[in-house]
C-alpha cells in the first residue's frame, strides 16, 4: 500500500517514517529548515569517511602513516587529508547549483540522545579493547615481563644474557584484566559520568 506522500509502507518503512507519524509538523520544520538554509557553506568541504577523531587516536602529532594499495608505498600525512574527500556530501540540487545541506541536515531537528548506561558501557569496553589489542601493547607487555624475570631472577645464571620472551597469552591476560578498568576511566572521562 502507498501512503500520501508517495511511500510504500510495506517495503520501504523505516524509523523516519516512524518519527514523521508521530510528529507530522516535522515535514513542515524540514520543508521550513530547507527554504531558509544556504546551500553555499558546506560546497567545497573536506568529508571524513573515517572520522578524524578515529585516526587522532593513532597519529603522532597529528601524523599518520598510510600505505598506498596500488604501489605499497608508505608516507606520513595529516589526519585532516586521511580519508577526507572533498564534497563527498555535496549534490546537485533541483536548480541544478552544488548544494552541501546534507552536511548539517539533521542538527536542526533532532538533538542525538544521550547514550543509555548500557550503550555507555558496550562504546567503553569496545573502545578500550582496540586501545589494548595493539602490537605496541604486546611488545610492552613482553618488555615489562623480560625485565621483570631479569631483575627479581639474578640468582639464575646467564639471566642478563637471555631475552625471556613471555607467552603471547600473558598479553591475552592483561587485555582481559586492564579493559574493563580502561573501560570505566574512558566513559566516565568521555561521558562525564
Amino acid at each position: 500500500m502507498v501512503d500520501e506522500h508517495g511511500r510504500d509502507d510495506e517495503q520501504w518503512r523505516c524509523w523516519v517514517d516512524d518519527m514523521i507519524d508521530s510528529d507530522p509538523s516535522i515535514l513542515d520544520e524540514i520543508q521550513q529548515w530547507w527554504d531558509t538554509t544556504s546551500p553555499v557553506p558546506m560546497v567545497g568541504s573536506r568529508h571524513h569517511t573515517v572520522p578524524r577523531r578515529y585516526l587522532e587516536r593513532f597519529s603522532a602529532s597529528g601524523q599518520i602513516r598510510v600505505r598506498d594499495r596500488v604501489t605499497g608505498q608508505t608516507s606520513l600525512r595529516n589526519v585532516k587529508d586521511v580519508g577526507a574527500i572533498r564534497d563527498f556530501y555535496t549534490f546537485i540540487n533541483l536548480d541544478g547549483e552544488r548544494d552541501g545541506r546534507l552536511e548539517r541536515i539533521l542538527a536542526p531537528f533532532r538533538t542525538p540522545r544521550p547514550l543509555t548506561p548500557q550503550e555507555s558501557l558496550h562504546l567503553s569496553i569496545f573502545i578500550s579493547f582496540q586501545l589494548l589489542r595493539t602490537p605496541r601493547q604486546r611488545r610492552e607487555v613482553e618488555l615489562m615481563g623480560d625485565y621483570l624475570i631479569r631483575s627479581s631472577r639474578q640468582d639464575i645464571r646467564g639471566i642478563t644474557e637471555v631475552r625471556v620472551v613471555p607467552d603471547p597469552n600473558l598479553h591475552l591476560d592483561y587485555l582481559t584484566k586492564n579493559a574493563p578498568k580502561v573501560a570505566e576511566a574512558w566513559g566516565r572521562s568521555a561521558f562525564n559520568l
